[in-house]
């Protein structure tokens, strides 16, 4: 899956698994585990993470007890060795089995994960296997297959786009935005202009919009009924196309749905 589609998911109440392969070559992916661990400790009610309750605050400081990094260690001078090493896995394992402090979860990110050498990675197999039920893992890696086979198999891989990448698949969501504001023969103009994607694009599309959705809700812009109108919808078009609904009769009841709104 990638990031967006995971975002979705667990905002949509999907139940967060144990252990994750964030697959990325920039800083996103950093951040995404960063925003997952929130998520993992978060004690605030309705939609999560929230950010103000006492354990998103410390998270986003950086020092909340129960969140634990992992990087490569650092030699004499304060520059970060070649790997992760054995007797790091093993600190790993040691503080996965002591119940959490403040939380209820503890969370372990591993950051320049396929650095890890082969002991280390041999070391938290059964850990990955058959984790405590309070503990998540997040391995962030930039070359995944550098990962033991029997690593990787252990955990749900996210792949987190480029962050150019990324502003070329919003950039249709965008103008979706644009559209729907301005309304009428924009809105419907728009419409028209989807009918011709290719499959996954219009997956992207659809899910990418319900990610950028959410966030505006969460945010109390002053359309969100509507806004969680569109989302609905675009979360049956979703369906559609998952069904194998050709584009052009998904843009069709985008049009019919919301240009007479």
């Amino acid at each position: 899956m990638n990031a967006e589609e995971l975002k979705l998911s667990l905002r949509s109440g999907s139940r967060m698994l144990h252990a994750y392969l964030i697959c990325s070559g920039d800083i996103r992916g950093e951040e995404l585990a960063a925003d997952m661990a929130r998520l993992a400790v978060c004690s605030g009610k309705g939609a999560r993470p929230c950010d103000v309750c006492a354990d998103c605050r410390k998270a986003i400081k950086g020092i909340h007890p129960d969140i634990v990094t992992v990087s490569k260690p650092l030699d004499s001078k304060g520059s970060e060795k070649g790997e992760i090493v054995v007797s790091q896995a093993r600190d790993i394992i040691s503080e996965a089995y002591i119940l959490p402090n403040e939380a209820q979860a503890k969370v372990f990110t591993i950051r320049q994960a396929d650095s890890m050498n082969m002991s280390a990675q041999n070391a938290l197999l059964k850990l990955l296997e058959e984790p405590p039920s309070y503990a998540y893992f997040f391995l962030v890696a930039s070359n995944p297959q550098a990962l033991l086979t029997t690593i990787r198999s252990r955990l749900a891989q996210v792949n987190v786009p480029s962050a150019e990448a990324m502003d070329e698949e919003l950039e249709l969501t965008r103008s979706f935005f644009e559209a729907l504001d301005a309304g009428g023969l924009a809105l419907t103009e728009f419409c028209v202009s989807i009918e011709k994607l290719a499959r996954d694009e219009m997956r992207e599309f659809l899910q990418n919009t319900q990610v950028i959705i959410s966030e505006k809700i969460r945010g109390q812009v002053s359309n969100a009924s509507r806004l969680m109108g569109v989302a609905e919808l675009f979360s049956q078009m979703e369906d559609y196309n998952g069904s194998n609904v050709s584009s052009g009769h998904i843009a069709g009841t985008i049009a019919a749905r919301l240009c007479g709104v």
